[in-house]
């Protein structure tokens, strides 16, 4: 099992998942970090050795429901889903450009091949938000479906409440709790 801690809740994966924390990983951390505004989704995961699952964690702590920026030097006040995919985009980016770059991105190498082969159905998108209503969060999915068209995802935007009211969204193998 391995459990990573994000914005204040613990993921626990079953032995059918390989995670890792990818903003605190080394090939992202001394690679791409922070270079141009880069951002960076909190966990890159493979469930079955080949599904590759990219989760974002947050909690809506403003009226303005946006994500806790932590980055001094950000400026822009963009909408929930727009960082969402950012963040998305931005970690496939420099996970694939650490590769021969970064020593520490050699076990990255089997996220992206899990990812990007010709079947359909093997990437997944996660956001897990907090705070918002279900009917808010549902609405989230389809905003962000066709900004990642060209990732050709499957998208799910949970939290506890969505999982507790429709059982058939839940991670198979993930439990979430509150740290």
């Amino acid at each position: 099992m391995t459990a990573i801690d994000v914005e204040g809740l613990r993921f626990e994966f079953d032995d059918s998942w390989t995670a890792l924390k990818w903003d605190d990983h080394a090939a992202y951390r001394h690679g791409l970090n922070g270079h141009g505004g880069t951002k960076a989704i909190d966990i890159f995961a493979l469930r079955h050795q080949d599904e590759l699952w990219l989760i974002e964690c947050g909690a809506a702590r403003t009226q303005a429901h946006r994500i806790a920026h932590r980055n001094a030097r950000r400026t822009r006040n963009e909408p929930l889903y727009d960082e969402f995919v950012c963040k998305v985009r931005d970690s496939v980016a420099a996970a694939a450009w650490a590769q021969g770059r970064q020593s520490s991105a050699t076990e990255l190498i089997r996220y992206l091949r899990a990812g990007f082969r010709d079947e359909k159905g093997k990437v997944h998108v996660v956001l897990w938000f907090e705070g918002l209503d279900v009917a808010e969060l549902m609405a989230l999915e389809d905003l962000v479906r066709p900004r990642l068209r060209w990732l050709a995802p499957k998208v799910h935007v949970l939290s506890a409440e969505v999982c507790a009211r429709y059982p058939q969204k839940r991670l198979d193998g993930v439990s979430v709790s509150n740290k």
